[in-house]
């Protein structure tokens, strides 16, 4: 399915979420492209961006197998973003974020906690996530249109990933633009945000899935 809205390899059982977003300015289009390659139907597209060289293939899949770029290198000519190992050539751009998986001590939030609570309402602990909910991988890159827009301009983008342990039930996945700190508490089991609206900042952006 794919839905228009305003960080190592995974094991290979896991799958994709990628998300794309492109913005001009406070002024300009916002553009969510999700693709679920769980689904059961798959649909690629390619953002003209580079970085990646050949733009980025929005497929599901993480190796560039074309001549279309993707996360990691692959057998084509297709530019990538990451290393085999996870890193980032270009840390300025580009990250992989690894979270402990398949574990009875993993960071997750206890039951109760919305994505819509103030910062300090948020409580984490250390537990098993459900397998449908258990991410290993998130991943991000910006880049950019290298051909001038109709403001004489570029095209903004960021392309957003991340896995799951299993395919098996309904869940969701959000990705949370903030304009200030977020930081897990190492004690007490609650966050605090650097923004003065809750720990937040008035107007951040997210984004968000229920599959």
């Amino acid at each position: 399915m794919k839905t228009k809205i305003p960080y190592n390899q995974p094991p290979t059982h896991k799958r994709r979420v990628e998300l794309l977003r492109s913005s001009k300015s406070m002024s300009m289009l916002l553009l969510l492209s999700i693709l679920l390659i769980f689904s059961t139907t798959s649909y690629a597209q390619v953002a003209p961006v580079n970085p990646p060289s050949g733009g980025f293939n929005i497929n599901g899949g993480l190796k560039a197998n074309t001549s279309v770029g993707d996360w990691v290198k692959g057998t084509g000519t297709g530019g990538f973003v990451l290393n085999d190992d996870g890193s980032a050539p270009n840390t300025a751009t580009t990250g992989l974020q690894r979270d402990a998986y398949n574990s009875g001590s993993d960071f997750i939030f206890t039951t109760g906690s919305k994505f819509n609570d103030i910062i300090p309402n948020l409580q984490w602990t250390q537990s098993s996530a459900p397998n449908k909910n258990d991410i290993n991988n998130a991943m991000y890159h910006v880049s950019q249109d290298p051909a001038l827009n109709a403001n004489g301009g570029h095209d903004q983008w960021i392309m957003i990933g991340g896995d799951r342990l299993s395919t098996s039930g309904t869940s969701y996945i959000d990705f949370e633009f903030l304009q200030n700190t977020l930081t897990r508490n190492p004690t007490g089991g609650h966050f605090t945000g650097g923004g003065p609206d809750g720990g937040r900042t008035i107007a951040p952006s997210l984004l968000n899935q229920a599959f």
